[in-house]
This record gives structure tokens, sequence and C-alpha cells, in this order.
């Protein structure tokens, strides 16, 4: 009585091959919606005016406005706020952004960041790219920081994340 040994090889590698397209672009926008919630949220950084919105003079109806504003600052709920803060809560923001503190992810100014990344697939006979990013050149000095200004890194803390994900992705066509 003998034994009769089959491979399933060639099969099993065809099945790999298929599925392997779709799972590595799902891998990738695994990333990219982890980098996009990222980006979103609160920072604690210091306020700055939002690039365009500043205006020399000032109309008549912001002159009055800030004309009648409490010498401590309005109050919001039980708190009182002063400064910036409180130009923002009252204004509707009027102008001005929070932005990140170093070892934050980057603050959402104007969403150019937000709006620029892409999942981009190469699909070659035998290999099977597929890249998240962004061609905005300063992205990379966010990323890593440069000598004047401390890293505020996204995608790596995105990549972190999403890493459970990416391999339940490409764990399902095997088990």
């Amino acid at each position: 009585m003998g034994m009769r040994l089959i491979s399933n090889f060639a099969q099993v590698t065809r099945e790999i091959e298929k599925s392997l397209p779709k799972q590595c672009i799902r891998a990738c926008h695994a990333v990219r919606n982890e980098w996009l919630e990222g980006l979103s949220g609160g920072r604690t950084g210091r306020f700055y005016r939002i690039p365009g919105t500043h205006r020399k003079r000032r109309s008549g109806a912001a002159r009055r406005v800030r004309a009648q504003a409490p010498r401590g600052g309005w109050t919001e709920g039980a708190a009182t706020q002063t400064g910036a803060a409180s130009l923002l809560a009252t204004a509707g923001r009027g102008g001005f952004y929070r932005a990140s503190a170093p070892g934050e992810a980057p603050a959402r100014r104007l969403g150019d960041l937000a709006r620029t990344i892409r999942v981009q697939p190469r699909i070659e006979p035998g290999r099977v790219q597929a890249r998240v990013g962004t061609e905005l050149e300063y992205a990379v000095y966010l990323e890593y920081g440069t000598e004047s200004m401390e890293p505020r890194p996204s995608l790596k803390p995105a990549l972190d994340r999403a890493r459970p994900e990416i391999k339940r992705i490409f764990g399902e066509g095997l088990i």
C-alpha cells in the first residue's frame, strides 16, 4: 500500500498572486485613513493667523465688536477666556489656527497636506507595489523636522496604528 502526495503549491501560489494586489491596496488605504485621522483633532501649540486672512485695517463692525469686549475676556460656560483663545471662541476662529507642538501631528491650517495624500498602486507581472504619500515637499520637513523645527510626525504613527489592520488584511487569504 503506497501513499500518494499531491502538491497544491501551484494553485495556492496563483490564489495568493490573485489576491495580493487587492490586499496591498486595502493595506495602503488603511494607512491613509489612519494618517488622515491623525491629522484631524486638536493641537496644543501656539495660535497663528491663517495666511491671507490678515487685514491691515479693521472694518467699522470689527472695531465695534472689539470695543465691546469685556476687559477680562469673554466667559464661555464657567471658564473665562482671554487673549487669542477669547478671540477664537468669539469670532468663529476669525482667521486663526492652533499650531502643533513638537511631537504632535501637524496642525491643519489650510488642509493641503490631508488633501494631497494618495495611494498609488503599481502592479507588474510578478511584482506588486503600492505607495501611500504626498508630493508636498514640506511633508518630509514636518515628519523629520529641520534644524530650526522639531519633528511633527504623522506618517510613522499612522503606520504604527494601522499595523494590526495590515496584518489582518494580509492574513485573510492565508487562513
